[in-house]
């Protein structure tokens, strides 16, 4: 019982998580889901280079992008 209240609350939580990040703009997501390992964890120098901007801008965009996944998963 007790797994499968933890199976059902991982797949609810799952379910949020992936619809906040269509909440995202585009290059957002793109980011966060390089960096937390969605299409495989890579750098901030290697997404910057994918995008053609710093391994600096790239962070700052991780950041706003986790604090507008905050606010709409209702935790900021």
């Amino acid at each position: 019982k007790n797994l499968r209240y933890r199976m059902e609350r991982d797949l609810l939580l799952y379910k949020r998580v992936f619809a906040a990040l269509e909440q995202l703009p585009d290059r957002e997501r793109f980011i966060i889901e390089a960096r937390l390992g969605f299409t495989g964890f890579l750098t901030l120098a290697q997404v910057g280079e994918q995008l053609g901007i710093s391994k600096e801008r790239v962070r700052q965009i991780e950041r706003r992008a986790l604090k507008r996944l905050s606010i709409i998963l209702g935790e900021g």
